[in-house]
């Protein structure tokens, strides 16, 4: 799984010449990443879950009380992806890619989900409402 990830985010960052510094690190070990933002994936061995943007600490705080039924709310995504597979959290990590531009950040987000068609976005689990 990782494999994929990195092919398709260094595969965009070249195409797009978009300079982006890609760090690898579990989903509990967003230590240290306060104050940087860019896009992020969270996967485990079998699939892409989460792809975002933002301040990395920030978001990942918020997907962590998601997976553990502490968020006062829920996207049509997650609770799909809540109510239909097993996972643990511990099994989760993270690819984080710093990225300077809004522009960039904004889009490499879309580029990755399209890429990567990640279980709990609302942009995938809308284009899984609509097939036929």
């Amino acid at each position: 799984m990782l494999d994929t990830i990195l092919d398709k985010i260094n595969s965009r960052l070249k195409t797009e010449e978009i300079s982006g510094n890609v760090e690898l690190c579990t989903f509990n070990e967003y230590k240290g990443f306060k104050r940087r933002r860019g896009i992020y994936v969270i996967y485990d061995n079998e699939k892409v879950i989460y792809v975002g943007k933002g301040f990395f600490k920030a978001r990942n705080h918020s997907h962590y009380k998601k997976a553990v039924n502490e968020a006062p709310y829920y996207p049509d995504g997650w609770m799909w992806f809540k109510n239909t597979y097993d996972y643990n959290i511990s099994d989760w990590n993270l690819v984080v890619v710093e990225i300077a531009s809004e522009v960039d950040i904004t889009f490499m987000e879309g580029a990755i989900i399209k890429d990567l068609k990640p279980l709990a976005n609302d942009e995938t689990f809308k284009d899984r409402l609509t097939v036929v």
